[in-house]
């Protein structure tokens, strides 16, 4: 019974919660793409996150993985509801 009643009131919180996915790619297909400005910008952002990092080796390496999570070098392409 205790199982049931569980199961019933997770299925009544889901039901008033709206879930969002937001799509993102990065604004520019490679790094070298960006102007020098942006260029910068990126090697700063990233002299941190690949210190702790062993999947990405560089900063060309780290914006092809993962600029599209960062606001400054992302777009949005797709938002589902």
């Amino acid at each position: 019974m205790l199982v049931f009643y569980s199961f019933v009131c997770m299925m009544s919180l889901s039901a008033s919660i709206l879930f969002i996915d937001i799509e993102t790619v990065s604004q520019h297909p490679t790094r070298d793409a960006l102007s020098d400005e942006r260029k910068n910008l990126w090697q700063k952002k990233t002299e941190k996150m690949l210190k702790y990092d062993d999947v990405c080796d560089n900063a060309a390496d780290a914006y092809a993985q993962r600029a599209g999570i960062f606001a400054e070098f992302g777009k949005i392409i797709c938002i589902s509801v």
